[in-house]
């Protein structure tokens, strides 16, 4: 999948493979897919999504999952690198990329609505960060919201935007739970009742979980 991209050969027996064997493919083309590498990929990548599409593998359940699953990770283990990812691309003056960095790590860790992905977890850690997020931008002089405009990122807001980041390194406290351990469903309500059988799916193919 890598090479795909300079070798378009490869493209047609990939799109037989996640017409033949569409699990087989799904995995590493998502794990090719992520917003953070792909590149010059996506346009490759488009023909093997919609051949994927077609089938009648579970493949938004298994997109799904992934969500999921990554709502396992405590988000004050998960926050600091979206932070510092806007933080690169600000710095480089890329208002493109630092705005899209903000937007999803408002949308992950601080506007989060309860839901059967993310759990109360997510929702209480969100809530305080977003409190703290406020109070430091009305002492700085800082406007935060899930939108960031060309105006919040010109190059006179660095040095304040710097500090900002620096309060950031400490996170609220989270809410404590009974024996110090939240639920599984407290992270993912809907991965704490997943099956991977068919009968679960409501498909006909079972989902097939790398490692299970």
């Amino acid at each position: 999948l890598a090479h795909l991209p300079n070798v378009p050969a490869l493209q047609k027996p990939l799109q037989d493979l996640a017409t033949d064997y569409p699990q087989a493919l799904f995995w590493p083309l998502q794990l090719s897919s992520h917003q953070d590498i792909v590149g010059q990929r996506h346009g490759a990548f488009q023909p093997l999504w919609a051949a994927l599409e077609k089938t009648k593998a579970p493949v938004q359940t298994a997109m799904t999952f992934t969500k999921a699953l990554d709502r396992l990770t405590h988000p004050e283990k998960s926050l600091p690198a979206e932070l510092r990812g806007f933080r690169e691309a600000f710095l480089a003056q890329d208002a493109a990329r630092a705005k899209e960095r903000w937007r999803r790590l408002w949308r992950k860790h601080v506007e989060v609505e309860l839901q059967d992905l993310a759990g109360m977890v997510h929702v209480d850690f969100g809530q305080r960060v977003k409190v703290k997020m406020q109070e430091l931008a009305r002492k700085l002089g800082l406007v935060v919201a899930g939108e960031l405009r060309d105006a919040d990122l010109l190059p006179g807001k660095r040095e304040v935007w710097i500090k900002f980041l620096q309060e950031m390194q400490q996170l609220p406290s989270t809410k404590q739970w009974p024996n110090r351990k939240a639920p599984i469903e407290a992270f993912s309500p809907w991965l704490s009742k997943f099956d991977a059988r068919g009968s679960w799916l409501g498909v006909e193919e079972q989902l097939e979980v790398l490692g299970q």
